[in-house]
């Protein structure tokens, strides 16, 4: 179960969001895509909205990006470490970029990766 603060379920993954069983109009934070703090952390809304970018949960409804100022690809998932397809996760991060709601196009930016 999420932890609830102002009332704001919070998730470690996506995962753990699809699994759950949230209302229409919740806001959901997730503290990471694949794993908590793995760079891929975003604000969701839950709605009926199935847009190209969305993420289907388990009970049939949606949750959406809340607007933001700009998008990176972890938050669609993307592990950018040549060897995983990131394909996927690029094109949904750049049909939200792109979106004609977004009255100019948002920058997609690149998260570092480091190497030990």
């Amino acid at each position: 179960m999420a932890e609830t603060i102002n009332n704001i379920a919070i998730f470690n993954n996506v995962s753990e969001l699809i699994d759950a069983d949230l209302k229409e109009g919740t806001r959901v934070d997730t503290l990471g895509y694949n794993d908590a703090f793995d760079n891929g952390g975003c604000q969701y809304y839950i709605s009926n909205d199935n847009n190209p970018w969305s993420i289907s949960l388990e009970n049939g409804l949606y949750a959406n990006v809340i607007k933001k100022d700009s998008v990176n690809y972890k938050m669609f998932g993307c592990h950018l470490d040549g060897v995983n397809d990131d394909s996927e996760g690029m094109n949904k991060a750049h049909l939200l970029g792109t979106n004609k709601d977004n009255l100019n196009s948002l920058p997609i930016t690149v998260i570092p990766i480091i190497i030990y």
